[in-house]
């Protein structure tokens, strides 16, 4: 009852139900979702102690306890475990209309804050990027720092650089590091139109674009590389055309290396 009218009051809202706390978090570890709203009491579990179990994996995760308990303990108790918000049934589609409001607000929040936490991360690892090309004393060592410091920055596994093979159209490692290194050892990745050239970095490199795949598990471009990047934990990966101009003599240096690609 409480999906359908939710559906009713706004056409932002795409309700996935679950019938326990159980199988709520079965649904969680599947299904990527921007808010919780659950009940109080339930079987087994309840609305409290799903939410301590939602917060030891997402601790930032909105979550609602919609419920019909009106105790001012419940209510501490939710927002001390980490609540987003509380709010108590009633009668008529009012409490609906006041609950798509919540869930609104709380997602815009948790959005905006899930940007800022980005672009900080970002901007610290440029700087960490700036520093190492400033100490660098030659090209194989930016390669190389420049890699680990990106596969050392959440939440990148995996970072390699590669240059093409004018004869062959190959994208040919030049430098790698982070969780499975030996997956370039498996894999074949051109900057042509073949399967091989498809994923994102052929593409960077063949169209001068940053290139991704957002979800490598469904994605028909990653067919060729799938199973192995699946293997290692991949689920998303980014490849970045870029270009070098490499002056010894000179600093700072100016770098933008062939084509980088992120895991």
């Amino acid at each position: 009852m409480a999906s359908e009218l939710l559906a009713q009051q706004s056409d932002q809202l795409n309700v996935i139900t679950a019938a326990s706390a159980a199988k709520g978090l079965d649904r969680l570890a599947t299904c990527s979702v921007d808010c919780i709203i659950s009940d109080y009491r339930m079987p087994e579990k309840d609305g409290i102690e799903l939410l301590k179990a939602v917060r030891a994996e997402y601790p930032d995760l909105p979550f609602i306890l919609f419920t019909g308990e009106g105790s001012e303990t419940v209510a501490s108790d939710a927002i001390a475990a980490g609540a987003t918000d509380y709010l108590r049934k009633g009668h008529g589609t009012e409490r609906y209309e006041l609950l798509a409001n919540r869930i609104e607000n709380a997602v815009e929040q948790y959005r905006t804050n899930q940007r800022a936490t980005e672009l900080e991360r970002v901007r610290a690892l440029v700087s960490n990027i700036d520093q190492a090309l400033i100490r660098a004393t030659s090209l194989s060592e930016i390669k190389t720092r420049v890699c680990e410091i990106i596969s050392n920055s959440e939440p990148y596994r995996f970072a390699w650089i590669g240059e093409r093979n004018s004869e062959t159209d190959q994208i040919e490692p030049q430098a790698w590091a982070g969780a499975e290194d030996t997956y370039l050892d498996t894999i074949v990745v051109t900057a042509d139109n073949s399967p091989t050239g498809r994923g994102p970095a052929g593409t960077a490199v063949r169209e001068r674009r940053i290139a991704t795949s957002q979800n490598i598990q469904d994605d028909p471009a990653f067919e060729v590389w799938r199973e192995e990047a699946l293997d290692r934990g991949y689920r998303s990966t980014a490849a970045v055309p870029l270009e070098y101009d490499w002056h010894p003599v000179r600093s700072p240096v100016r770098l933008f290396v062939p084509s980088v690609c992120l895991c």
